[in-house]
């Protein structure tokens, strides 16, 4: 990777379009200490954790000219900062009905704005989720019996759980991240069963809507019930009329294909 980002960059200096370009360097999380010889101290945890070993990584931006080199920023920023930030270094408006996430960052590295770019923020990987709101993290790992308080400018290493001795700080962040939260869609992928139940039943009601669609289609007289004229499969009429009428009901019709995915 080293090799790789110098040349990118050396080609960069070569063509003189280092004044160009803003070039943003970010790890997607910490190490994975468990599977290889990684370390994050003295920050606890590892890659997967909401702790700051998980999510507290380097990051680091360059453009020769517009921002000053060899500073560094104290203030917590995240990944989610680059698409606003790369909007405005090109010079493109942000509409306010965009309504992204992350902020500008350009008038804080340049010391333009000296106050805090991100005053609140909110991480959630399934039942891991926290919040980090000035130097008070609230979070929530996998299997926890009980949210978990921390100051992080007293205690980087998240050592001293405070949620019995802040139990106000504690209820008020959780009640923030679950404001948040609310307004945050259910994601569409992940491994957690949650997900799985959600995908099986859009699915599911995917399969019932082009069931209905057809039935629809195939009932010609519009009497809500199909004859075997209007299916012309024997052997499937006779399946699914299981009163024997002589007629299938989308019930019916339901039933039976229900009936075969259980199989």
């Amino acid at each position: 990777m080293d090799d790789a980002i110098g040349r990118v960059l050396a080609r960069l200096t070569a063509l003189k379009l280092t004044g160009q370009t803003l070039v943003v360097f970010v790890s997607d999380n910490g190490g994975p200490t468990p599977a290889t010889s990684s370390g994050n101290g003295p920050l606890r945890g590892f890659k997967g954790q909401v702790y700051e070993g998980g999510i507290r990584v380097p990051f680091m931006m360059q453009w020769a000219g517009r921002l000053p080199a060899g500073s560094v920023y104290e203030w917590p920023v995240m990944s989610l900062d680059i698409h606003t930030t790369a909007i405005a270094a090109s010079g493109a408006a942000i509409p306010p009905d965009w309504k992204l996430d992350g902020v500008n960052l350009l008038p804080y590295l340049r010391g333009e704005n000296t106050g805090r770019p991100n005053d609140t923020l909110f991480w959630r990987m399934g039942e891991k989720h926290a919040i980090r709101d000035g130097d008070w993290k609230m979070l929530v790992e996998q299997g926890a019996p009980a949210p978990a308080l921390f100051n992080l400018a007293a205690d980087i290493g998240e050592k001293n759980n405070l949620a019995a001795a802040q139990p106000e700080k504690l209820k008020e962040l959780v009640a923030r991240y679950d404001a948040w939260s609310s307004q945050m869609s259910e994601p569409l992928w992940g491994r957690g069963e949650k997900n799985k139940r959600a995908a099986a039943r859009k699915k599911q009601a995917a399969g019932v809507d082009k069931l209905a669609a057809r039935f629809t289609q195939l009932d010609t007289d519009g009497d809500g019930k199909l004859s075997a004229s209007e299916l012309p499969r024997p052997k499937v009429f006779k399946l699914m009329d299981r009163n024997g009428d002589g007629s299938v009901t989308l019930d019916e019709a339901r039933a039976y294909w229900e009936g075969r995915r259980g199989r």
